[in-house]
């Protein structure tokens, strides 16, 4: 019987389950917007009543007007400042539980779901589509219920001063209302383009910040300026699209209304000709009139900017529906075992090609036995990185079996499996806190086990030099270790979480010679199995690997170490 480790809809509320999830800051938010609408309102009135005090005679009731209009007037800018107190802070906690939300979706993403994306691409979500969300939302949202409060107070007392002005006022708001609708879908499109573009964009200026170095020294700055320059316009030109057919439809709505105001102007004047209504009557009328046909016309653009800010909530806090069945399989259950390395790991007809293109692996057999050491080589491209992907479980699509002392990889507990291997990379992550911290990633500190890690790892000079050992603040990435220093942290790190296979992936290409031969030699005195991609020969190290698995057209060949390097020596490969 399984069972979600966490309940997905609990964690991932829809935005009309957030909004609602804060009861009295949702009705003190209501109110705040709805005010504004009595403040409107109250601008009728003074107008109204201004202008009749040109028909008064007596000066008591000049005077008694005078006060009532400027009480008017003075009353919006004062529900204004209420207004706003009521709406502030419910807004604030809103977005904080945005931006929570989506980046716990972030955190909530298997390791295989996070590497379909790249990295610029989640950093984007997180920081251009959460503003872009914060710049729509609550504007959208103030301007429907702001407008939805004028059109029902307005075409309230409208039917009480004269049924058919509200009849009119009805009928056009439906036709605006229907017409506002087309747009609605057009709308959200343009919308989530601008999000897209936002992503690329992101993704082009962070790919020329970490190789800016190399561009400059090399001179071809221009080219990547150029490109730069191509995302930029591509992005304003998306935002401009949705800016101007948001216009359109404000625009095209107004101009009908306008039309209805005209004629509904020359119905008032022949009422004052014919019937005798006051003035004070038919300006409020007309107002009136003008905010009921209004209302709607400023309504609908600002429903379909919220229909968009809802789509776009959407992309950005739920999982979809294929992501939450992977993780409703990616459960421990009475079934499932855990990930143990006794007799060997078989990889058996593996093939693997990436959408649209030609096969990369093609039928590979080869075993793995637990302690042992293998060198995996071929040509860039020719798909090693992708094995030691397949291998840790980060890409799964793919054809043939892998075995585990004959049990498939997939009958295993997934958290097992991210316990049991650990990867070695070029570039190491280290975050900007203490290194004891770095090498137990928050664990609890294990005295003895951490003593053997340090040892087996070569950190006892770095930890004799630094400061304050163990307990030295790292600055951002490691900045201020040298690459070994940092390759060393790695390992250490991966020895401390007791892993049981070493996945590495180039970890001495960026060193210097006698720093990359201290490291291949610490790699392979460690009791795990390392599988390590290099391209690097270490005389009297690289021997001591006990196999190379090298990558062909496609397939395995397996070999022993010290022949591989005779023969490579010998300029056979």
């Amino acid at each position: 019987m399984t069972k979600m480790k966490t309940d997905l809809n609990n964690v991932q509320p829809s935005l009309r389950e957030l909004l609602a999830s804060r009861k009295k800051g949702l009705f003190s938010y209501f109110l705040g917007c709805f005010i504004t609408a009595i403040s409107s309102l109250a601008v009728y009135l003074a107008t109204s009543a201004g202008v009749g005090i040109f028909s008064l005679q007596a000066a008591a009731e000049i005077k008694q007007r005078i006060i009532v209009v400027m009480i008017l007037f003075l009353l919006p800018a004062v529900l204004h400042i209420v207004s706003r107190f009521l709406r502030i802070g419910y807004m604030r906690d809103i977005l904080l539980d945005v931006r929570k939300l989506a980046f716990r979706k972030i955190m909530l993403l298997s390791p295989q779901m996070f590497a379909q994306e790249s990295r610029d691409k989640h950093l984007s979500g997180l920081v251009n589509d959460i503003n872009l969300f914060e710049n729509e939302f609550f504007l959208s949202l103030l301007n429907m219920i702001y407008q939805a409060g004028r059109y029902i107070l307005g075409l309230s007392i409208l039917f009480v001063l004269d049924w058919r002005f509200g009849l009119i006022g009805l009928i056009t708001s439906l036709g605006l209302a229907l017409i506002g609708k087309f747009f609605q879908n057009k709308t959200v499109k343009l919308q989530m383009a601008v999000s897209n573009q936002s992503s690329i964009f992101q993704n082009r200026i962070s790919n020329i910040f970490q190789g800016l170095e190399i561009l400059k020294l090399n001179r071809v700055e221009k080219k990547f300026y150029d490109q730069a320059r191509k995302n930029v316009e591509q992005l304003e030109k998306s935002k401009g699209h949705f800016r101007f057919y948001k216009n359109l439809q404000e625009e095209m709505l107004w101009t009908i209304g306008n039309v209805v105001l005209m004629l509904a102007f020359l119905y008032i004047s022949f009422n004052l000709a014919s019937q005798g209504k006051t003035v004070e009557t038919s300006i409020i009328q007309f107002l009136l009139l003008n905010t009921s046909i209004f209302s709607v016309a400023m309504f609908m653009p600002h429903y379909n900017s919220f229909q968009a800010s809802l789509k776009l909530y959407d992309n950005l806090i739920l999982l979809s529906e294929d992501q939450k069945a992977a993780l409703a399989e990616a459960v421990t259950d009475e079934d499932s075992r855990k990930f143990e390395f006794k007799q060997q790991l078989e990889v058996k007809n593996l093939s693997f090609a990436y959408p649209d293109e030609q096969l990369l692996l093609d039928n590979v057999y080869f075993t793995l036995e637990p302690g042992k050491k293998y060198l995996l080589r071929g040509i860039s491209g020719s798909g090693k990185t992708t094995l030691i992907n397949i291998l840790s479980g980060l890409i799964s699509d793919y054809q043939g079996e892998i075995l585990l002392d004959q049990i498939h990889l997939s009958e295993l507990e997934p958290d097992s499996i991210l316990s049991a291997v650990a990867e070695l990379e070029q570039d190491v992550f280290l975050f900007e806190d203490t290194l004891l911290n770095n090498i137990t990633l928050y664990q609890d500190k294990e005295a003895a086990k951490l003593k053997s890690v340090i040892h087996k790892s070569g950190l006892e000079q770095l930890i004799q030099k630094l400061p304050q050992g163990l307990d030295t603040q790292l600055e951002e990435n490691g900045k201020n270790l040298s690459g070994g220093e940092r390759q060393r942290i790695s390992i250490a790190r991966t020895l401390y979480k007791d892993s049981k296979v070493i996945l590495a992936d180039e970890p001495t290409s960026s060193l210097d010679p006698e720093t990359g031969a201290l490291i291949e030699s610490t790699l392979l005195n460690l009791p795990q199995t390392v599988i390590s991609i290099s391209h690097r020969d270490f005389p009297g190290i690289s021997e001591k690997y006990d196999q190379v698995l090298l990558l062909i057209n496609g397939q395995i060949k397996t070999l022993e170490a010290k022949d591989y390097f005779q023969e490579l020596r010998n300029g056979y490969y």
